[in-house]
């Protein structure tokens, strides 16, 4: 099996500040990969690779990849996310695909090759107008990156694993592949996660890792986050299973809710190096 690395998403440690959440991995938690999340305009205007590369060169912190999020996305329930998130808002778009390839510049000028985002919901009907539009947007964006010599990382666990590889099929761009999070299968009710990633493991370049219990009536409602282990997503199959990737991708702790601090975070860092080391 493959001794895999273990990292952190930025916005776990730090939601706005990309550069002190770099600072603060090794120093506070011993990561050394970590993924930098990128989550309003105001963080991308103030961040300069320059500054983020001599940071991590300090901390000896690995930048493995970054995160390009969207403001105004409405996570009050499973049906306005999939209204509002990604690249589904017609009226959103033009900026949230300037956004993208902003962060892409920035990863370019890191020499990173993944990007990786939440594309929206791809949507049940593959005949609908709204799926088609999906397609085509992120089509646009894979295009983008690969001007640049970038991949696209799909975040995963929105929709089905099945769902989300007949989407991919459909775009057929080589320059896009899977950010695996077995914890959005569970929250969002969309499959079970080890058999997702069965399903989805050659496309795996990335992963988050966090946890979460399933709603009374899974697909309707959210789940709730808990703490890695602790929960539905069958996180040490998961990782038994990552391991025998060649090479695996780091598995990087993204927290959230009341599990989202310090202490949140070294138990999962804990529980995880039992699993690999």
């Amino acid at each position: 099996m493959t001794l895999m690395d273990i990292g952190i998403c930025s916005w776990a440690i730090d939601r706005h500040d990309p550069q002190r959440a770099i600072e603060l991995a090794n120093d506070q938690f011993g990561f050394s990969r970590i993924q930098l999340g990128f989550f309003s305009l105001d963080t991308i205007n103030k961040m300069k690779a320059s500054a983020l590369a001599a940071a991590a060169e300090d901390h000896q912190v690995t930048i493995v990849s970054t995160f390009a999020a969207f403001e105004r996305e409405d996570y009050s329930s499973i049906e306005t996310i999939a209204q509002t998130g990604g690249y589904m808002l017609d009226e959103e778009f033009e900026q949230r695909k300037d956004v993208t390839c902003r962060v892409a510049d920035m990863s370019a000028e890191l020499g990173r090759e993944y990007i990786a985002t939440h594309i929206g919901t791809v949507p049940n009907d593959v005949q609908s107008a709204e799926y088609h539009k999906l397609l085509d947007r992120t089509g646009q964006i894979a295009d983008e990156l690969l001007k640049r010599g970038q991949t696209l990382l799909v975040e995963s666990g929105r929709e089905s694993a099945q769902s989300l590889c007949d989407f991919l099929d459909t775009i057929g761009r080589e320059n896009i592949a899977i950010n695996f999070d077995p914890g959005n299968f569970v929250v969002y009710g969309s499959d079970d996660p080890v058999r997702a990633l069965a399903l989805l493991r050659r496309r795996v370049k990335g992963i988050h890792i966090k946890d979460g219990i399933a709603a009374e009536k899974p697909g309707q409602s959210f789940g709730k986050p808990a703490s890695l282990g602790m929960g539905d997503a069958g996180i040490a199959r998961i990782v038994n299973k990552l391991r025998l990737m060649n090479p695996a991708p780091p598995l990087l702790i993204e927290c959230s809710g009341p599990h989202c601090n310090p202490e949140g975070i070294t138990e999962a860092a804990n529980f995880l190096r039992s699993l690999v080391e």
